[in-house]
């Protein structure tokens, strides 16, 4: 086509403006893009039910405050069978009544809590172990040890790939066996 076709198509862009516009449309589409296809790559190995409160069950969320009761039902009631008081600490939800949340914690232990005392940030607990978990400072066997963790350490999750999560726990950053690890799923990582 014409330079004289280009110039009565677009008479006040000049070709350095042109690429400008299409470069910020670009950038802009680029986080609404991303946003609609991790969730589909995701749905095709996360064969979870859904809630309802429309949220997939089970998942992770973790105790909010340092002091939570776990009830034997969904209702205040009930008898509580279990304190937490620990925050940060990570329940499975796999069920949802009301308000109420029926969680299981990393022993197996099921009971009902209250929504309010829960929040959707991702922890992580470190698996029973007669010996320490390395955490490394980078994902393999042969990087450098940052910690040792004991079994029952409670971590925030970062980011996890196949075999390794990045997690934070007290003053230390570093990569954790995902075996080694309560509070995520298999299919849940990022190559």
């Amino acid at each position: 086509m014409s330079r004289y076709f280009w110039s009565l198509l677009f008479p006040i862009l000049s070709l350095p403006m042109l690429m400008a516009v299409l470069l910020a449309v670009t950038l802009t589409l680029t986080p609404v893009l991303t946003r609609i296809m991790i969730p589909d790559a995701l749905a095709a190995s996360d064969r979870r039910e859904i809630g309802e409160t429309g949220l997939p069950l089970p998942r992770f969320v973790t105790v909010k405050s340092g002091r939570a009761n776990m009830r034997r039902g969904p209702g205040e009631e009930y008898p509580v069978i279990w304190e937490f008081r620990k925050a940060g600490l990570p329940v499975e939800i796999i069920g949802e009544y009301g308000d109420w949340r029926q969680v299981r914690d990393s022993t197996g232990e099921e009971g009902w809590m209250k929504r309010t005392l829960l929040r959707g940030q991702r922890g992580v607990v470190t698996n029973p172990s007669k010996t320490a978990h390395p955490m490394l400072q980078k994902p393999r066997k042969s990087a450098f040890i940052v910690a040792y963790l004991q079994a029952g350490v409670v971590g925030r999750i970062e980011q996890c790939n196949r075999t390794y999560c990045l997690i934070e726990a007290g003053p230390y950053l570093g990569w954790v066996a995902r075996n080694r690890l309560w509070g995520v799923y298999n299919f849940e990582y990022k190559d």
